[in-house]
């Protein structure tokens, strides 16, 4: 059907133009026209009754919002609402006689709503959290974040869509939300109004107050960092960070034995108000046992290649580092 046949249509069914529509697809919001080629194909029913699908001529896209699109229009990046404050975004004028009908018809529509909120809730905290740990590798890699200082005036899509990315080769990359919004709402990146970037804002990755926690925890649970001698040989401890968390190897040189834990459980809690409280280390059964020696030497060896690879440069973790890189399997 084209444009001027559909207006004619909701013409002669509502002369006064103060109806709502109602659709199958949901609830329209809005329209755009584009080139038949546009965004792919279209389709729709010929004088002849036909169903043609093409990328000729043009076309005007209806867009529709469920209860779903609306519950996920209401959460906000920066700030989410309670159940409630969306909730109370649902107004209802029903008609029937009956309240318990009224009642029904009600629940049926916040039920849904609230089954929404709590999976769009859900899926949003998994989506965060993957990309958070994500752009902690990319700024360990040597990424730099620019935003452009126009979002101070203009706000709108300079928050998430004009920044300049730069990757670990020097390749400047397209900025979006998965890019840039938990650079702004993780609290491990800095605003600083430096001038490496003319118009821009810096975002520096707080290197410092992450590799610093790490270290004030592996100082405070082992008397030596890398190595513990005693009567059943030694020991000697990797740390190192995977995906947000803090991975220690455990290896024990005794002789002409040597065995490994690698501990992955190493999880930093926090207190009542955000601040690091204490670092707790479940070795009893999170740990994977190496008990021979050709099974160690692969993670040994993505050990020292992550210790040769690393490009940043920090006091802590050169430190860790530079003893690391230099180690050989052999020398075990």
């Amino acid at each position: 059907m084209k444009t001027k046949d559909f207006i004619k249509m909701l013409q002669k069914e509502d002369p006064s133009g103060e109806s709502h529509i109602r659709m199958s697809g949901g609830i329209p919001i809005g329209c755009e026209g584009k080139a038949g080629y546009w965004d792919g194909p279209y389709e729709y029913i010929d004088e002849d009754g036909n169903y043609v699908y093409t990328t000729q001529g043009g076309k005007v896209d209806i867009y529709t919002l469920d209860i779903f699109d609306f519950v996920g229009r209401q959460i906000d990046r920066r700030n989410t609402p309670s159940w409630d404050e969306v909730k109370a975004k649902f107004k209802f004028d029903l008609t029937y006689s009956i309240p318990e009908h009224r009642e029904e018809r009600t629940n049926l529509i916040l039920k849904e709503a609230e089954e929404a909120y709590h999976d769009i809730i859900q899926i949003k905290k998994q989506n965060y959290e993957r990309t958070l740990a994500e752009m902690e590798e990319n700024a360990i890699k040597g990424w730099k974040w620019f935003q452009n200082k126009l979002v101070d005036t203009e706000g709108g899509y300079h928050h998430y869509y004009t920044w300049k990315i730069i990757d670990e080769t020097g390749r400047e990359l397209g900025s979006n939300v998965y890019y840039t919004e938990s650079i702004q709402l993780s609290g491990k990146w800095n605003k600083q109004d430096s001038d490496t970037k003319p118009g821009y804002y810096e975002w520096v990755y707080d290197f410092d107050g992450v590799f610093n926690k790490i270290n004030d925890f592996i100082t405070k649970t082992s008397q030596h960092l890398f190595t513990i001698e005693g009567g059943n040989g030694y020991y000697k401890f990797i740390p190192f960070m995977k995906n947000g968390k803090l991975i220690i190897v455990r290896i024990h040189i005794n002789g002409d034995k040597i065995s490994a834990e690698m501990y992955e459980n190493c999880v930093t809690k926090k207190d009542s108000v955000g601040a690091f409280k204490h670092t707790v280390f479940y070795p009893y059964h999170t740990y994977k046992a190496i008990k021979k020696r050709r099974d160690f030497q692969p993670i040994f060896d993505k050990i020292i290649i992550l210790a040769k690879n690393t490009e940043y440069k920090h006091n802590i973790w050169s430190g860790w580092c530079e003893v690391i890189k230099d180690w050989k399997f052999e020398d075990f």
